[in-house]
């Protein structure tokens, strides 16, 4: 099994050098099934090039042997806590600032 960490600075040229070895090597032991686990896809700016490569099994346009899985993971978009849970409005609630807006707090 090929695994491939992305990151955020992980390109289309990137992962097209780090499938060439695994696709090559399919291709001449073509009895033998060959896994591509790719690891955090969502962090690389380069999406499109894992949409074909995960959902057309090919890449730039060049199919894949049919003895190649691809596997991939993701981790799901995290939303920031709100104000309320922050460390500024807990000190909000102890008294340390005078007045606040949803944005704005003013120091006593």
């Amino acid at each position: 099994m090929k695994t491939i960490d992305v990151h955020s600075g992980y390109t289309a040229e990137d992962l097209e050098k780090d499938l060439k070895e695994t696709l090559e090597k399919a291709k001449a032991e073509s009895s033998q099934t060959h896994l591509i686990f790719l690891d955090e896809i969502n962090t690389s700016p380069e999406i499109g090039a894992f949409k074909e490569v995960v959902c057309d099994h090919s890449l730039k346009g060049k199919a894949f042997p049919d003895n190649v899985i691809v596997i991939a993971a993701l981790n799901p978009y995290r939303t920031r806590p709100k104000v309320e849970d922050s460390l500024l409005m807990k000190k909000a609630k102890k008294g340390a600032f005078e007045s606040a807006n949803s944005m704005i707090w003013i120091r006593k």
